[in-house]
């Protein structure tokens, strides 16, 4: 936190707040009661123990159970005996095809040993599966002392049964071996899409840290990275020919001209970071094949209509700079006031009326197409975001306040042109269908199979209004705001849905109970 000298704009932090230890500053949580009738307990890593000690009271832990999703099925003969290894080598590794490198290096990273002579053999074959497992990501897995054998039918099947495998090991164990029991083992996904979203636009992780989370990925067997790019808060991809995307978007300091960098937000302080925060093309390359080689799908998220008000800033900062409106995603002749959900004015959503926001969206993604070129990996899916597109002060929570209640782009000269033109078009009250749509025919145009999109984004919409191949839905609304009953809806619409309710799939959520 830091002060502002309103003469000259100066600026000092709050010194105990110039640290990234919250309890320096923060009152120590004490209560989470909401109501006198408030029954829940917030769990804590001291009760979370005691409830964890008694379940293993009295029985010895199976070690079938360290695997991480449990598998479809195990044998465990009366007989089995139990050993201990040293190391583990893979032979036949080849089979693994593109995945061998990532294999390789996980079989190093978590058994910290070099190869040798005394290790336990892994025995990669490609075959075929009982039927009730078959599948591209299925595999059966035989362990004896001798030596363990992991078959399927692709290479998907043998890199997920080298990782259970090496799910297996307690590599924590002081003890010079680490314990195996002898069993085979039956396994396949119970569901196709297995995925984790890291956030890198409103809270950056280096390259270093994402490739860090691909690794934990790849070991728990999740196959698809939803990759937050940009957001109101921070645009995180170098694009080439838009360099004020990252000279301007990735940056936050108190620059109230936004010329530099957007205003401060999120504890940033009033100064910008000295280290780059943002992904340059090599960087995301990098990215792209490391999570090729652990069977991980990544799909970049740049979110708009709404959420992009770094996009917009960096590109009002490009037309005051070199007078280049090409990419302009901001009508400045629009004097329509709104609300945001975080509080954001009209600068925080892409007009959809603009040629120069249908350029911007042109010029992103054949510039994010050439980087998975680079790559060598295919450019399947791309995440379009759409939520929150809307102005808050129209909702009940403002009846009561004497407040502009005008719905988006309305006063803008632009739109009002678009609307008159075609009395079909409704920007004002469906800016994200509509964006959505526009977004959709190019992703078509560049050959990209799956649009994505948080399900409040294509409210109203159906499958068929879609020229690309599949649209999925990200679901995120809430249990107690009915979250279900938007379930049932989201399914009659023909888009796939991901589960993501905050409830229970969102880490940083402390509502444990």
């Amino acid at each position: 936190f830091f002060v502002v000298d309103s003469r000259d704009d100066s600026t000092a932090v709050i010194p105990n707040t110039d640290t990234e230890d919250l309890h320096d500053f923060v009152i120590p949580y004490t209560s989470s009661m909401k109501t006198e009738g408030d029954n829940n307990v917030p769990m804590t890593a001291e009760n979370r123990y005691t409830r964890n000690e008694k379940l293993s009271e009295g029985f010895e832990t199976d070690t079938s159970t360290r695997i991480i999703p449990t598998p479809f099925r195990v044998d465990i003969s009366e007989t089995a005996q139990s050993f201990g290894i040293v190391g583990v080598s893979l032979i036949n590794a080849d089979l693994l095809g593109k995945l061998q490198s990532g294999a390789e290096e996980l079989v190093s990273t978590i058994t910290m040993k070099t190869a040798s002579d005394r290790d336990h053999v892994l025995i990669l074959t490609i075959g075929t599966l009982p039927n009730d497992i078959a599948g591209t990501e299925s595999y059966t897995m035989e362990i004896t002392a001798e030596g363990t054998t992991i078959t399927a039918s692709h290479e998907e099947g043998l890199f997920y049964g080298v990782m259970s495998f090496l799910g297996l090991l307690d590599t924590s164990s002081s003890r010079s071996t680490m314990p195996v029991k002898e069993m085979t083992i039956y396994d396949k996904p119970r569901f196709d899409y297995r995925g984790h979203q890291i956030d890198s636009a409103r809270n950056f992780r280096t390259k270093e840290s994402v490739m860090q989370t691909i690794d934990a990925m790849a070991l728990y067997k999740l196959n698809n990275l939803h990759f937050g790019l940009s957001n109101d808060e921070g645009w995180r991809l170098e694009i080439p020919g838009m360099e004020e995307l990252t000279t301007v978007g990735s940056r936050r300091c108190f620059d109230l001209s936004e010329e530099t960098c957007i205003l401060t937000q999120l504890g940033s302080g009033p100064d910008a970071s000295d280290e780059p925060q943002f992904y340059s093309v090599a960087d995301f390359v990098e990215i792209l094949k490391y999570a090729a080689a652990r069977n991980v799908k990544v799909a970049p998220e740049f979110n708009m209509p709404g959420h992009a008000r770094a996009a917009v800033v960096s590109m009002e900062a490009r037309a005051k700079k070199k007078r280049d409106n090409s990419y302009r995603l901001m009508d400045p002749e629009d004097e329509t006031e709104l609300l945001t959900v975080q509080f954001y004015d009209r600068s925080s959503i892409i007009n959809p009326c603009l040629d120069s926001s249908v350029r911007f969206v042109v010029k992103l993604v054949d510039e994010v197409v050439k980087m998975y070129a680079e790559a060598q990996v295919d450019m399947d899916v791309w995440q379009f975001g759409g939520d929150e597109a809307k102005n808050i002060l129209l909702g009940a929570g403002y009846s009561a306040y004497d407040l502009p209640k005008e719905l988006p782009f309305s006063k803008s000269p632009a739109c009002i042109k678009k609307m008159q033109e075609d009395p079909t078009i409704s920007i004002d009250t469906d800016a994200a269908n509509y964006w959505a749509l526009k977004v959709n025919q190019i992703l078509a145009q560049k050959g990209i199979r799956e649009m994505m999109a948080w399900e409040d984004g294509l409210n109203g919409m159906m499958k068929e209004e879609f020229e690309i191949a599949e649209v999925t839905v990200n679901f995120w609304s809430t249990l107690f705001w009915g979250g279900t009953d938007v379930l049932v809806e989201a399914s009659k619409t023909g888009f796939g849905v991901i589960m993501a309710n905050p409830d229970y799939l969102y880490f940083d959520f402390p509502y444990e109970v």
